[in-house]
């Protein structure tokens, strides 16, 4: 699945969007129309705990 939301401006007014890119697994990952910056990658653990795998 593929959703899409508003995730800020830029300086000259034009948007930033985030686009999740989400699996049957619940994995998932955002990236932000700036430049292709991946913002989430979130995996399932054996135990099946979420967690963001980016740092920073």
């Amino acid at each position: 699945m593929i959703t899409k939301e508003l995730f800020g401006k830029k300086p000259c007014g034009c948007p930033v969007d985030a686009y999740t890119l989400t699996n049957k697994n619940g994995a998932s990952v955002v990236i932000l129309t700036l430049g292709g910056i991946i913002q989430q990658i979130n995996m399932p653990d054996r135990d099946g705990k979420m967690a963001d795998l980016v740092c920073g």
